[in-house]
């Protein structure tokens, strides 16, 4: 590796670690502000209610979203796969070779070959799945 190469490697790694350090410190200030919020008579103002209450309302909001991730994205994959096979439990899409990363599909393993089939209980009622043996697979209810 040339000199300049290693420098600039040198300056960018720097600059990385500065850029983390700050975003850091300027995350720990907002949760040390919150933290140290005054107290009168053992009490907050009403200002510094509001804004813990903004705070909570805000980390529930991200909670929310976090935790509905794994089901929409599995309603999404549900819906794509509807749209261009059909619907039914009947429909069973099997893909052709193993999965890259430009296929559409999260976290794919691209080890095995997919086949993604969708039940719906409440519309067709209770089901017996047949599997051969050997076979690997999982049943998942969105979550």
């Amino acid at each position: 590796m040339t000199r300049r190469l290693c420098k600039t490697l040198r300056m960018a790694t720097l600059a990385v670690a500065l850029g983390l350090a700050s975003a850091a410190q300027a995350q720990s200030s907002h949760y040390d502000d919150l933290a140290t919020l005054p107290l009168k008579e053992g009490y907050l103002s009403k200002k510094d209610t509001a804004t813990l209450k903004d705070e909570l309302l805000f980390q529930r909001a991200v909670q929310s979203y976090l935790w509905a991730q794994p089901a929409l994205n599995i309603f999404a994959m549900k819906e794509g796969s509807e749209k261009l096979f059909g619907k039914g439990y009947n429909v069973l899409p099997v893909w052709k070779e193993r999965l890259n990363a430009n296929t559409h599909v999260t976290t794919p393993n691209s080890d095995v070959i997919y086949a993604m089939g969708y039940l719906d209980l409440k519309q067709d009622g209770p089901m017996v799945l047949e599997v051969p043996p050997g076979l690997q697979g999982i049943l998942d209810d969105f979550f």
